[in-house]
């Protein structure tokens, strides 16, 4: 996951775990908000990156095992939906890059929200992975 252009590990606070507040351009941002908007994103890209496919062996060869169409038919959804979770991923990535520039409510608010919205399709997705 080094190519996840937010990372936690990049952030010269990361060691700073008080909420005491920090002076820069101006701002008088709490230490841990830069972390924690840099997780946002990293969690939901974790999430999508975690997505694999099926393979055979996984169900055995019995006569309840799937057939190839089968598997390769869930491999394609599943495929589909890591798509939509990693374009989902990017917004939160991006609401991220800008409320740790600037962090006023409202960005903070869009931060939060597409990361709520990302976390209910992993939700989604890993039913269908458990199903």
């Amino acid at each position: 996951m080094d190519d996840v252009p937010l990372d936690i590990r990049e952030t010269d606070h990361a060691e700073d775990r008080t909420a005491a507040p920090r002076e820069e351009d101006g701002l008088n941002t709490p230490s841990v908000l830069i972390p924690w908007l840099r997780a946002q994103a990293v969690n939901v890209t974790r999430h999508a990156a975690a997505l694999r496919p099926f393979r055979r062996e996984e169900f055995g060869t019995g006569d309840v095992a799937p057939s190839e169409g089968h598997i390769r038919a869930v491999n394609r959804l599943l495929g589909s939906l890591r798509r939509s979770l990693l374009n989902l991923a990017a917004h939160v990535t991006n609401a991220a890059e800008t409320a740790s520039r600037d962090p006023t409510s409202a960005k903070l608010q869009s931060t939060v929200s597409r990361k709520e919205h990302a976390h209910r399709m992993v939700e989604a997705i890993e039913r269908v992975w458990d199903f």
